[in-house]
């Protein structure tokens, strides 16, 4: 009888393809992973690691497909989906997996042509950079529909100088914020 409980432990040792390594490596890279030191490997823990980081650290509105043009909401969309379950997948999984299933293309695997490696990278590139922009997206949106309002057009900066200009156009009285009671309307 042994009472170790290591001999029920099991190591399973996997090795990537230099494509699959070239796919770990731009995945890393988009979404900004930290700089290798002189002769360091990416590993799979560390891209995976980067890439979580990355997802929570844009903000909730970056995700919102609405935000994005048509032609990019379906694949918004999908990349939502895939990620919400980010920590159901483990590393190879969500490497060599779940980002090809994204963009319909079936997992990667040692024998892939480079084609499709730089196809997949080039879609997850191009999605992690326009994910980036989503805030601003809609801090611009945002922005275009105050300033109309106002009766200008353009960005936060048209909008703030619409804004500017309205409030310079008060009378002292107007302009005075203690006149006016702090009552909730509701």
């Amino acid at each position: 009888m042994l009472s170790d409980p290591a001999p029920i432990l099991v190591f399973e040792v996997r090795e990537i393809s230099s494509r699959q390594e070239k796919l770990v490596g731009k995945i890393a890279s988009a979404v900004h992973a930290r700089k290798l030191l002189y002769g360091e490997k990416r590993s799979l823990t560390s891209t995976c690691d980067a890439l979580k980081l990355w997802w929570q650290g844009l903000p909730a509105v970056a995700k919102v497909k609405t935000v994005y043009d048509a032609s990019d909401q379906d694949r918004i969309e999908t990349i939502r989906k895939y990620f919400a379950k980010l920590n159901e997948y483990d590393r190879y999984q969500t490497l060599f997996e779940m980002i090809p299933g994204i963009y319909g293309e079936d997992p990667v695997t040692e024998v892939d042509p480079d084609e499709k490696i730089d196809k997949i990278l080039s879609a997850f590139e191009g999605d992690a950079k326009l994910l980036e922009t989503g805030e601003g997206r809609v801090r611009n949106q945002m922005a275009g529909a105050v300033a109309e309002v106002f009766g200008a057009k353009g960005d936060m900066v048209q909008c703030e100088k619409a804004i500017q200009d309205w409030f310079e156009q008060l009378s002292p009285n107007q302009r005075d914020a203690t006149r006016y009671d702090m009552e909730p309307i509701v």
